[in-house]
């Protein structure tokens, strides 16, 4: 049966009827409590609303999507953009890309002479398709030479040359039988390079013409020659050309900038505007070291040897091999093959070396990522060795690899960035890096990009490369999106020992990284990276940081940065965003702006999706000065938690102006959600609804110490309550007659 209210003077408490005195009084009573200041007034001593400084100081870093009020006022979730500075977010640091020449790939037209085309007669006569021999049963033709006939072919034209081509190292091979001394030959308009001669004795032998085109090259011809006598040819190839690969490993070395991608050796040109060719080599270059005896050392892994060039750039070749990683320490050039054999020399610069061989690393060979230099617990330098699992240094003393304290979760990238910086030894593995302090007592901590909630997904890698310069205020992380699944952005880091900054962002995705260096080469002071083939440079200050005191620094034409989910440490509590305060000094104008977008409730996690822009069309701040936006319509825009976008941006051409965020600020209410209290009297002196005057106080006093919630009833509305008064007032004689007055909530 349905309960209800019956008489106008009658409330219905824990399903009992109560008769009451006057009217019932309800309250609203879902209210907090006053503020109390201590000290000063500040802006949390608004009685009425409260704040919350997105930009300002944000000098905590990245890594925080989800915001603890205690902890993360300084931090971001994302942002490009530069907050080294209390008071200054500004555009990125300008990033100025470099392109190195790039070399087409060569083909042989009719290499497999099944066609009577695609070459041509220098000299004789006697040059024709020919079915009377041939090299594979995959083909039917070979083409016949005789009475002292030379054909060619020009790979590269004298009409199509570029001096990119001179220094590179270019080798061909051809089948060839032959019954005299018959050969193939490279001629670069200067020189003719001629194979070895085949050896008369008839059959079939492969040919091979290799040559360093000189420094007045002027064209890339192939020939093939009879040498006077009846010569079969067949099935020629070009077995290595100039290979641009997809990453860059760099130099310092006699005052000039040197980088390799590939099986090329690049320099950085005077005006930092290109990269010139120095070289290319018979095999993809595994590392290049500058070491002893004012050389730099090129290592070609372990099949071929190695090469080394002095400072005029003249190349020397050796007759050893076996290097793909080197590290330089006690005045030894060390170098390490890939099955972790170990050998050393004080006299690296020599085309007959000698290395004295020690204990590798041949147990967890195919772990080896990275040799560095760092400190053993009494101070002194000693080479370790970073690998998938560990850390390992070297005893010279005892000839043996030492595992140290320091372990990895065996990640297939762990250790590929190793580095010595602020006291610290720092491993990375995947987005994490470990910092590992030696002394009496090993230290080890985490500090890697993985901790808190890591990095937006748009730009997950993996790091290879950790650069901590002795002399630098951060050390640099290259993370490399190409390492994982899916399309991201690569980026560089950068850690001042409390927190990580992203010092730029690739524009294409899945950029491949290797390698970084700070180079003071052709008259600039920069750190320099590659990112696929291109190289990219951001110049450094070499004075005064300081924003407010230096002028002249070159800024990115954009930037981002989004703030962390903010919920004012009340999940579940609703909040009315009132007023957004932000003031933007520096340049701001038509062309330097300032665009703010917000969304809230955890709308996304996409950074670039279901943002609202603040203010009119086109939403651009301007001008200089304070800008405050309202909430919907001024009336407010409840929420649960929000975050904010911030877009600045300048004009192309203006590299050294940027609009300055100096603060924003959110002026926001907390809300509880709506509780109401209804006051009223008991009539106790007499009976109501078959219950004694006796019977109603008890029942009332029952209702008054239950703990859990209560149906109360009046107009027929029902509410779930607590009774958290009774006052009563008796009649003298009477007993237990009285009035009480009662207080009950919604909870």
């Amino acid at each position: 049966m349905t309960e209800h209210i019956v008489s106008s003077h009658e409330v219905r408490l824990n399903s009992i009827r109560y008769p009451i005195v006057g009217q019932i009084s309800p309250r609203l009573v879902s209210q907090f409590a006053g503020k109390q200041v201590t000290g000063d007034y500040d802006k949390t001593s608004d009685p009425n609303k409260s704040h919350w400084v997105i930009l300002g100081d944000n000098r905590g870093g990245l890594l925080v999507e989800e915001m603890d009020e205690q902890f993360d006022a300084d931090k971001f979730w994302w942002s490009d953009c530069v907050t080294d500075h209390k008071g200054h977010t500004t555009l990125p640091k300008l990033a100025i890309p470099i392109t190195p020449p790039t070399f087409p790939a060569l083909t042989i037209t009719n290499a497999d002479f099944e066609l009577n085309s695609g070459w041509t007669i220098e000299s004789g006569a006697s040059a024709a398709q020919s079915n009377e021999q041939n090299h594979t049963s995959e083909g039917t033709y070979s083409w016949k030479l005789d009475n002292n006939t030379v054909v060619y072919q020009d790979l590269v034209t004298a009409e199509a040359w570029d001096n990119k081509y001179r220094g590179c190292y270019f080798s061909w091979k051809c089948w060839v039988y032959s019954g005299v001394g018959a050969q193939i030959k490279i001629d670069d308009g200067a020189t003719t390079t001629p194979s070895a001669a085949h050896s008369g004795v008839a059959g079939w032998e492969q040919l091979t013409a290799s040559v360093y085109l000189g420094s007045d090259a002027s064209r890339l011809r192939i020939e093939l020659d009879d040498n006077n006598g009846a010569t079969y040819f067949d099935d020629a190839t070009i077995s290595v050309e100039p290979t641009v690969g997809t990453s860059h490993q760099f130099a310092n070395f006699n005052g000039v900038l040197y980088t390799f991608s590939g099986n090329v050796l690049f320099k950085l040109n005077s005006e930092r505007t290109a990269l010139t060719v120095v070289r290319s080599f018979p095999a993809t270059i595994a590392k290049i070291i500058p070491s002893l005896n004012s050389m730099l050392y090129i290592f070609l892994g372990d099949t071929t040897v190695y090469q080394y060039m002095d400072v005029d750039e003249a190349f020397f070749v050796t007759d050893v091999n076996d290097a793909t990683y080197s590290v330089q320490w006690d005045a030894k050039l060390w170098k390490m093959d890939a099955d972790g054999n170990w050998w050393y020399t004080a006299t690296p610069n020599s085309t007959t070396p000698s290395w004295t061989s020690r204990n590798g690393i041949t147990d967890i060979a195919s772990q080896i990522e990275t040799l560095f230099v760092g400190k053993d617990a009494s101070g002194d330098d000693v080479i370790y060795c970073a690998t998938n699992s560990n850390l390992k240094v070297w005893d010279f003393t005892n000839n043996k690899w030492l595992n140290s304290a320091l372990k990895l979760p065996n990640h297939p990238n762990g250790g590929k960035g190793a580095t010595y910086w602020n006291d610290g030894h720092y491993i990375s593995y995947g987005l994490g890096v470990k910092r590992y302090e030696t002394g009496t007592e090993a230290q080890i901590s985490d500090v890697g990009l993985n901790l808190k909630d890591g990095i937006p997904v748009e730009y997950n890698g993996e790091i290879v490369k950790l650069l901590g310069e002795a002399a630098s205020n951060d050390m640099f992380a290259l993370v490399d999106s190409s390492q994982t699944s899916g399309n991201s952005l690569s980026t560089v880091q950068a850690y001042n020992g409390r927190a990580w900054r992203c010092w730029w962002a690739d524009t294409a995705n899945n950029g491949a990284m290797l390698d970084a260096i700070v180079s003071s080469a052709s008259s600039g002071y920069a750190l320099y990276w590659g990112s696929g083939i291109l190289v990219y440079y951001i110049d450094l200050p070499r004075g005064v940081l300081n924003p407010n005191q230096v002028s002249g620094q070159t800024f990115g034409i954009a930037g981002v940065h989004v703030s962390p989910w903010f919920d004012a440490d009340w999940q579940v509590g609703n909040k009315v965003a009132s007023r957004l305060r932000v003031e933007v000094q520096g340049d701001v104008s038509a062309d330097e702006t300032v665009i703010v977008r917000y969304r809230i409730n955890h709308a996304t996690t996409a950074l670039a999706a279901t943002w609202t822009p603040l203010g009119t069309s086109p939403y651009k701040i301007v001008a200089a000065g304070e800008t405050e936006y309202t909430f919907g319509s001024s009336a407010g825009i409840a929420f649960r938690s929000i975050q904010f976008r911030f877009e600045l941006a300048r004009a192309g051409a203006s590299t050294t102006e940027t609009p300055d965020i100096v603060y924003a600020t959110l002026e926001y209410i907390k809300v509880l959600p709506k509780k109401w209290g209804w006051d009223f009297t008991v009539d106790c002196t007499k009976p109501y609804n078959n219950l004694s005057p006796e019977q109603l106080l008890d029942a009332l006093i029952t209702a008054a110490e239950t703990e859990t919630l209560l149906t109360f009833m009046y107009e027929d509305v029902t509410k779930y309550v607590q009774v958290k008064d009774v006052v009563g007032s008796r009649l003298t004689g009477e007993g237990l007659k009285g009035e009480y007055k009662v207080s009950v909530v919604e909870v």
